[in-house]
Parts: structure tokens; C-alpha cells; sequence
């Protein structure tokens, strides 16, 4: 369960109010068009509020572990298969500040391993490879056309069939246990590939022609991360019958190391409480 707030800011940038010397009023002017054009548009709004579930993941997952092979204190080898419930919010098209949590109505399917490698006391090398797709869905879009590109602002809405493409995660990792008495710290390294999305426009009446010819590359992205973690288990500290929580601190760095594009190079900080009964 999650809230989620955003927010779109229309601002003509300084260099290009100087460039062409506007004014404050025209800008104003300006200001009042573009509302008048979202109007017309049937764009309602620019900033978005939701609550509510994301979706459900049911999975089964098979593990094995042998002891003392391939020079290590142990191999751990699992697959995990599993289903995605669209019980998540869906994306509002009269808004261009919605977020849909999660694959906007789409059923999921995915696949993956994980596999460990403790090549001595506290020293754990490991990788993991996940591979997911979303199954056809018709939803309500927006439809760009003629030259238009950004779907977000499209001048026609009506329901359109998405085929989202796969996604493949691919993560490296190494874990450093009880470094002091308590703390753990790992350090991550995720390349994730997200193939393009096609789009069928299923209007009835489309006499009005739409151009999705620039969603199937536009909607294509690759992402890397490095991801610090750092957690703290008071239970191996002092031991007692009471709850004892784990603390986890965790830092995902943006990187472009290979071919990261389209995706929005922000940092994320978390911290977690995780409980044990």
C-alpha cells in the first residue's frame, strides 16, 4: 500500500526569456494559452494524488545448497516463478501527472534465479536474473497525432491495446556479514532493459489518424544502479524474548557505465524496519 504525489511545472526557461525578450506579462499570456490549449485537450489537471494497493506478486520459489563445492564454504542455487495481479492504481488519462502503481491493469508473469556463492565466513558473492513480461491489455490513452510525440499530451483519447515489452534484470553482488557486532553492508550492481511497448490504436471511429509510430522506441529504456545497503540486527548484539528489529539503511546511485537512457537519473534513500516473530 502506497501514497504517491507529483507534480508538472510548465516554466519557460531564462535563457529563452531573454533570448527572445519576454516580457512578464507576455509570459502570463503564454501561461493562460497553455491552460486554455489543456482545456480543450481535456487535460484536467497536472498534479496528482492517489492511495492505494500496488500490485500482488504470488511466486513459488525452489532452493538448493551444497556445502563445501567449487571452493566454497557453500553454493546456493534458486529459481523463483511467479504471477503479477493488477490490483495497483491505474494511470488517469486526463491528468499528465498520473502514475500508475505498477503495470497499469497489465497481468505479469516472471522468472528468475538467484544464485550465492559464501567463499568464506562472511564473504558472500552472489548474482541474480529476472525476467518479466506483462500480457496484452486495451486501456484508456491518450493518442498523439500527426507530428506529436509525448503520448502524455496527445490531442485524441480512446482505448488503446498495449503490448508492454519484457524487462530483464541482471544484478551482481557481493555481502560483507558482521562487519561489527551487528552490521552487515552489501553493495549491488543492477542493469535492468526494458524492450519497447506496442501500441494499437482500437478506436471505432478513426477518422481522425493517430501516430504511434515513435511509442515502440520512445517507451525502450535501460537503467544501472549501484546500490549500497547497510543493516543492523540488535538481535545478534543482545539476545532476549522480546522483539528485536533489523535496521536497514540502503543508497541507490545512478550510473552510465554502459548504455543507461530514457530514465531519470535520481537517487533513492530508504530506510526499513524489518521484524522477526
Amino acid at each position: 500500500y502506497m501514497h504517491i504525489f507529483s507534480d508538472q511545472s510548465f516554466i519557460i526557461p531564462k535563457s529563452t526569456s531573454r533570448e527572445i525578450a519576454l516580457t512578464t506579462p507576455q509570459q502570463e499570456e503564454l501561461d493562460r494559452e497553455r491552460r486554455a490549449m489543456f482545456d480543450t485537450l481535456e487535460l484536467t489537471s497536472s498534479q496528482y494524488s492517489a492511495s492505494g494497493l500496488t500490485d500482488t506478486v504470488l511466486y513459488v520459489r525452489y532452493k538448493k545448497a551444497w556445502e563445501y563445492q567449487a571452493k566454497c564454504r557453500q553454493v546456493g542455487l534458486s529459481l523463483t516463478s511467479g504471477i503479477i495481479l493488477p490490483s495497483g492504481q491505474r494511470r488517469n488519462c486526463f491528468n499528465t501527472g498520473s502514475i500508475p502503481f505498477g503495470g497499469n491493469g497489465a497481468l505479469g508473469f516472471f522468472i528468475g534465479t538467484d544464485n550465492s556463492f559464501e567463499l568464506k565466513e562472511d564473504l558472500t558473492a552472489g548474482l541474480s536474473i529476472e525476467l518479466c513480461t506483462r500480457f496484452e491489455k486495451t486501456v484508456q490513452e491518450r493518442i498523439p497525432v500527426n507530428t506529436q510525440s509525448n503520448y502524455l499530451f496527445g490531442a485524441l483519447h480512446g482505448p488503446v491495446s498495449i503490448d508492454q515489452g519484457s524487462t530483464i534484470r541482471l544484478s551482481p553482488y557481493i555481502f560483507l556479514g558482521n562487519l561489527r557486532d551487528g552490521f552487515d553492508c552489501s553493495l549491488q550492481y543492477s542493469y535492468t532493459n526494458h524492450s519497447g511497448d506496442l501500441w494499437i490504436d482500437m478506436r471505432s471511429d478513426q477518422t481522425n489518424p493517430s501516430n504511434l509510430n515513435d511509442i515502440f522506441k520512445k517507451s525502450e529504456w535501460e537503467s544501472e544502479y549501484v546500490s549500497l545497503t547497510v543493516s543492523y540486527d540488535s538481535g545478534r548484539v543482545i539476545r532476549h524474548d522480546s522483539l528485536q528489529p533489523s535496521v536497514i539503511f540502503s543508497w541507490d546511485i545512478p550510473l552510465r557505465l554502459l548504455t543507461a537512457h530514457e530514465v531519470s537519473r535520481t537517487h533513492a534513500i530508504s530506510l526499513g524496519i524489518e521484524l522477526c516473530f
